[in-house]
């Protein structure tokens, strides 16, 4: 990627402004307070403005009500004066209020008699307590965000959150699989000014994002972890990013980062190689080149702000070499070339906010995001880089149109649409370049498992178009504030299958192996429609004196389809058409959320908090694309080859299904057809009112202002899920497996140091029922209620922001997920799921670990900011965290089975778990971030200098070991990343 794409990209997003369609949820920003009067009565009336140059019509003004109180709400991020003005009396104005996204500051005021022309400026801290949201937040602000070591990316510092699961040790900008108090990875969304950045990959958040953001365009970012209102579908993580919209003043700033190989250290000591470990990934380059500015066109009228940006990341893998022969049958490591894993990414946006009249603004914004993953999946150090695809999202980008208006004092409307385009198109890898007709080549044992071509499961396109259009009311007196709104996603993914000549070969190893398989592909094409993701929401917030309450319903509507599909003619299979399914999912959900708040003693420094609430189950295109009539027929299928003269050509007639010559016959001869032993969904999991997975959650918390800028925080956590889902085998009963038991290894290592016998939970499929599946999703609950997944736990944070810059940010989280799955479905109690052709097999654990209940364990997380003398400041980010679940999966002989069950096992041996899940761990892992700036002025110019050093202690904590109970069990497989150095400048204007 090169400069020249984004500036092609810039081009084409200012030409394009309008045809942009997309949009944004009104932020939770505001003022809300009460005015009395010297004797403490409530005067109604008063007239409340709220000034500050972050908004385009600098002012906002409402009127007290009968009760003396007053909301202000849908304020930008920034710093205000706040006016109270009435008849008779004087006036007051509160300066220097600091107000950060989602929060409502609490500013009360007493007015005592006398001419209104006569003024009184009170200077104040800012609340640090919201005593009427019941929401639970991080607030980092535009200072914070470039002062703390990070990838400058805003979810990078998601991680540091205490009680956030996920994005540890990460070289670059991968930590979008984040989750918090048991919650689901997959369900963290990413908003942009209140709008969601959905795709109809995984379950539209987590990794499955392909937008990522442009730190120069954000001003703030929100991290919203519970209590979400009826605005929001699901209860993961939301990182919500206020934009920059300029001003009436031009200004801006440079940002220019980077780091190599030079200045890492190494960080595998002794104890790891005696462990096993010869290698870790390690980092080869990092840059970031990052111009943003913004400013009026029209004074008052309409600012504008750009934000260009290209960076990336190249990371040397561990263990892993370039071919010397890519083109060949056989891999040969050249143990001088190390292998590398390249990511490369632009942005080029743009965004107007055009104050068009008194009671309308508008705004529009653009980011076209060409991106590269140029050694798909990326850091895999089982496929040869010739073997990695060249990943190109492009086009790739976020389209966002919004209209605000308040229609009086009271009414407030605001609507939009937005837009996630994507195609991820993933090619034959160009460096070094691999001809169109390569066929791939997998091994079936050793490291690398793939190398000449591929990667076979993701070549092909895998566009995504998904639109999300939405429009509230908001109704707002001094006490209450009603909002009711609606929201719809909707759009189709479009998947290929591109393999080489359709087939691929598989050898013994990779190095010198023999052919023993062919792989023959249908090369199909999947169509799915997302036709409506709609939810209609109202959500109300009501104080009387000293309590609001939060009460909300949401109404949640999911439709998908797959439309008629024709394929055309491949190399083995002929023309093919599939009749559309009109309606592959039809839920409907009403989910309640109740919250109240408690401002206990009155004056906003204490609130008591308590939340409950139901959340649906993120769902975008995957149960959709398993029930496509395409997916549900045969689009694989393998047969045996004796390459009799090794020239690793299949002398033999590839379009005959029957064996002939060298080939065998193919394993499943239904192959290109509906596949009859496909597995089914019970329509009762995928139709009807509240058949959607969901969980429950609920917290309680008192927060209280120690001093003016310092605030501690005690919460309650627990969430539950409902609808879970198990695969039923209706060709199999629990009465069709046979008990048998094993002698555990004698091992030191093992509890009791091993050889004890191990009965429960172990059985082996007779022999007549192998082979027969008819399988079906259904609902866990229809087997009884030992089905159940629980998180409690507890978190104790601190705040501190004082004038002269100091900020800490930081916590413990204490918590555990107790999950029981003690039913039997198709197998005995400890056997549920089991769906393949397996003779002796356990369900992960023996019967007696058919409940997982770990000990409760804490992580210790958070951030600081110093500013020194100077114009020197200092920053850490640290995370303490519990180490990874030591587990022993152990696949005993077919003789060892065959003793026990005086026959042979019915199938293949799956593992049995040796040690009870939830009882050993490896020690906590220990990461420290630094940084060291210097900043400058020349007159409006400010140039600041810094350096980051990531792992500053260097540690080596194991993050990942091998589980198997074979040689290499316990042997780490991933540590910290080894201690490095950032250097970046920043110039600001």
């Amino acid at each position: 990627m090169c400069l020249r794409v984004l500036l092609k990209s810039a081009m084409t997003a200012v030409a394009s402004l309008a045809l942009l369609p997309a949009v944004a949820l009104a932020q939770a920003t505001g003022l809300a307070g009460v005015v009395k009067d010297a004797t403490g009565g409530v005067l109604p009336g008063v007239t409340v403005e709220a000034a500050s140059s972050a908004l385009i019509e600098k002012v906002r003004a409402v009127t007290t009500d009968e009760q003396g109180q007053y909301k202000v709400i849908d304020l930008r991020p920034g710093q205000y004066a706040i006016t109270f003005t009435l008849t008779g009396f004087a006036t007051v104005v509160r300066e220097g209020i600091d107000l950060p996204a989602g929060f409502t500051a609490t500013v009360n005021a007493e007015l005592r008699v006398g001419a209104v022309a006569e003024t009184i400026t009170v200077s104040g801290s800012s609340p640090t307590v919201d005593v009427q949201s019941v929401r639970a937040q991080t607030v980092l602000s535009n200072s914070v965000l470039d002062s703390l070591p990070s990838q400058r990316s805003p979810q990078s510092f998601v991680p540091y959150i205490p009680g956030v699961v996920g994005g540890l040790g990460d070289i670059g900008r991968d930590t979008a699989s984040v989750a918090i108090h048991g919650g689901r990875a997959g369900e963290a969304n990413v908003a942009i000014d209140g709008a969601n950045d959905h795709t109809f990959e995984g379950t539209g958040g987590g990794a499955g994002f392909t937008y990522y953001i442009n730190q120069g365009s954000v001003q703030e970012v929100t991290v919203t972890t519970g209590g979400q209102s009826a605005e929001q579908a699901v209860s993961g993580i939301t990182t919500n990013l206020v934009p920059k919209e300029g001003g009436n003043s031009l200004s801006g700033n440079f940002v220019v980062a980077y780091s190599d190989e030079r200045v890492q250290a190494r960080n595998l000591t002794d104890a790891l190689r005696d462990r096993g470990l010869t290698a870790t990934n390690r980092l080869k380059k990092i840059w970031d080149v990052n111009p943003s500015w913004g400013g009026r066109l029209v004074r008052d009228k309409l600012w504008f702000y750009n934000s260009f940006r290209y960076w990336g990341t190249d990371t040397y893998l561990a263990g892993l070499y370039r071919n010397a022969t890519p083109l060949a049958y056989s891999y040969t490591p050249d143990l001088n070339n190390q292998a590398d894993a390249l990511v490369v990414d632009g942005s080029a946006n743009i965004r107007l906010t055009w104050q068009a009249t008194e009671k309308n603004k508008i705004s529009f914004f653009w980011d076209e995001q060409p991106h590269c993953t140029c050694n798909y999946p990326g850091f895999d150090a089982t496929a040869s880089p010739e073997a990695t695809g060249h990943g190109r999202w492009n086009p790739n980008g976020f389209r966002q149109i919004t209209w605000k208006s308040p229609l009086s004092s009271r009414l407030l409307l605001d609507a939009g649409v937005s837009q996630v385009m994507t195609n991820w198109y993933v090619h034959l890898q160009t460096a070094p370049f691999v001809a169109a007709d390569t066929i791939p080549m997998t091994a079936q044992t050793g490291v690398v498992r793939s190398f000449r071509s591929g990667p076979i499961a993701q070549l092909g396109q895998h566009k995504s178009d998904p639109i999300t259009a939405r429009i509230a009311l908001n109704y707002v007196t001094g006490s209450h504030a009603l909002k009711v709104g609606f929201s719809n996603l909707w759009g189709r993914r479009d998947t290929t299958q591109e393999i080489p000549q359709a087939v691929s070969y598989r050898v013994s190893t990779a190095t010198n192996g023999t052919p023993n398989q062919i792989t023959e592909y249908a090369n199909a094409r999947w169509i799915e429609k997302i036709n409506a993701s709609m939810g209609l929401f109202a959500q109300d917030q009501w104080t009387i004196q000293h309590v609001t309450l939060n009460a909300g319903l949401r109404f949640d509507y999911f439709k998908s389809s797959v439309p008629e599909q024709s394929l055309p003619a491949t190399r083995f299979l002929p023309a093919r058409s599939y009749a559309a399914v009109d309606q592959v999912i039809g839920w409907k959900d009403i989910n309640p959320r109740l919250g109240v708040a408690y401002d206990l003693f009155g004056n906003g420094k204490t609130a008591l908090k308590a939340t409950v609430g139901r959340y649906i189950a993120g769902e975008t295109a995957a149960t959709t694309r398993a029930n496509n009539p395409v997916q549900q027929s045969i689009t694989s299928t393998t047969r045996v080859w004796t390459d009799t003269n090794r020239n690793f050509i299949p002398d033999c007639n590839l379009s005959n299904p029957l064996a002939n010559d060298e080939c065998a016959q193919l394993a499943d001869l239904s192959f290109g057809q509906p596949n009859v032993l496909a597995t089914k969904y019970d329509p009762n999991v995928l139709n009807g009112w509240g058949k959607r997975g969901y969980n429950w959650e609920i917290a309680s918390s008192i927060q209280h202002e120690l001093q003016s800028g310092v605030s501690f925080n005690a919460e309650y956590d627990r969430r539950w899920f409902g609808n879970q889902t198990v695969t039923n085998n209706l060709a199999r009963t629990p009465g069709d497996w046979d008990p048998y038991c094993i002698t555990a290894p004698v091992d030191s290592r093992l509890p009791d140091g091993g050889g004890y016998r191990i009965c429960d939970g172990l059985f082996d499929l007779n022999p007549l029922k192998f082979g027969l599946n008819n399988n079906l999703v259904t609902f866990a609950k229809n087997f009884g209620t030992g089905f159940s997944e629980v998180y409690n736990g507890v978190d104790f944070t601190t705040r501190v922001r004082l004038p002269g810059g100091l900020q800490v940010n930081a916590g413990t989280s204490t918590g555990r997920v107790v999950i029981d799955q003690c039913i039997a479905v198709d197998a005995p109690v400890g056997q549920s799921g089991t769906s393949a052709d397996r003779g002796a097999v356990s369900f992960n654990t023996s019967r007696q670990f058919c409940r997982s209940e770990p000990p409760f364990r804490t992580q210790v997380k958070g951030f600081l900011i110093v500013p020194l003398p100077w114009g020197i400041q200092t920053s850490s980010g640290f995370q303490i965290v519990p180490g990874p679940q030591i587990t022993a999966e152990y696949t005993p002989s077919a003789a060892e089975i065959r003793a026990a069950l005086n026959r042979n096992p019915s199938g293949s041996i799956a593992s049995i778990a040796l040690i009870e899940p939830g009882t050993q761990f490896s020690p906590s892992l220990k990461s420290v971030d630094f940084r060291a700036s210097r900043r400058m002025r020349f007159g409006r110019t400010t140039v600041t200098g810094s350096v980051d050093v990531f792992n500053i202690l260097n540690k080596s904590d194991i993050n990942t070991l091998s589980t198997s109970y074979t040689s290499t069990w316990l042997q780490p497989t991933q540590i910290l990343v080894p201690r490095y150095a950032k250097f970046n400048a920043q110039i600001d204007f």
